[in-house]
């Protein structure tokens, strides 16, 4: 018997994943003014690893060189990444911000982890 021919799709790369299977999806802190103070992802992510393909790390950096905060040539330290657990609070007082983020016990009704990063602590970065 004659096989049929098997259709072959291109592969895709996956998209970056956080350790619950999530998309990697790095957000910015902003300040009243606009400017970006910190950039976080939701869970907590392998930060730390001196491998240079920390996902979270990789993923700070092309986020940062899209918005043109950071030069090509600058890679994130990996000891500058933080574990916090964090909580969402509604802001009526700001429309621009609908949301505040507070610090939060882990376990508790809306805390969830994040990785953090602060831009200060970036070499290189003015």
């Amino acid at each position: 018997m004659a096989r049929k021919p098997t259709r072959t799709r291109p592969r895709q790369a996956p998209p970056a994943l956080t350790a619950r299977g999530c998309p990697l999806e790095v957000q910015p802190v902003v300040d009243s003014g606009g400017q970006v103070l910190a950039v976080f992802a939701k869970g907590h992510q392998p930060g730390g690893c001196v491998l240079a393909v920390d996902r979270f790390l990789a993923a700070v950096g092309r986020y940062l060189v899209e918005l043109g905060l950071l030069d090509d040539d600058v890679t994130p330290d990996p000891a500058t990444a933080r574990f916090e657990t964090w909580r969402c609070v509604p802001d009526p007082h700001d429309p621009d911000s609908p949301v505040r983020f507070h610090p939060a016990t882990p376990g508790r009704q809306g805390a969830f982890p994040v990785t953090v990063l602060d831009l200060d602590d970036l070499q290189g970065w003015d």
